[in-house]
């Protein structure tokens, strides 16, 4: 029987097409707007969510953003190492969650970038979004049919 090569993307339940394996869904709730933010991030280390989460929620210093996950029992945990988050990423997969749920804290004080008011007629964030995601999605059907092929 011929050998299957390792994958290189991982199915997740809240996306219809595979994210690659470096590449995780988070999912958070603004502290101070309470606001949902779901988003995909490498999650190697730590300082690459922090910022992403930073840049989200509009903090100017990623080190004024504290960050937890709920674990498979509903428990807070913290996120203090690069091995926690992987940690918590291999949770979620395994218990099929499709996603990090992120637990927020901001420190008291901490400056916030305003949010830039969208006018009616402009191009959305999502919509904009989208051009990335639709071109990795399309790297990574190219990458599946190639090794499909280099395989058979």
């Amino acid at each position: 029987k011929q050998q299957e090569p390792p994958s290189t993307t991982v199915s997740s339940t809240t996306l219809s097409t595979p994210l690659p394996v470096h590449l995780y869904q988070f999912k958070l709730l603004d502290p101070h707007t309470s606001r949902p933010h779901r988003f995909t991030s490498p999650f190697a280390t730590l300082h690459a969510l922090r910022l992403s989460v930073a840049t989200r929620l509009g903090v100017a210093d990623p080190r004024d953003v504290g960050l937890a996950y709920r674990d498979d029992e509903g428990d807070v945990m913290g996120l203090d190492e690069d091995g926690d988050l992987v940690d918590a990423v291999a949770m979620a997969r395994e218990g099929g969650w499709g996603m990090v749920r992120l637990v927020v804290e901001v420190e008291e004080g901490t400056v916030r970038r305003p949010r830039k008011e969208r006018r009616r007629g402009e191009e959305g964030r999502k919509e904009r979004g989208m051009v990335p995601v639709l071109m990795g999605s399309g790297v990574a059907l190219a990458c599946a049919f190639l090794l499909g092929r280099a395989f058979k």
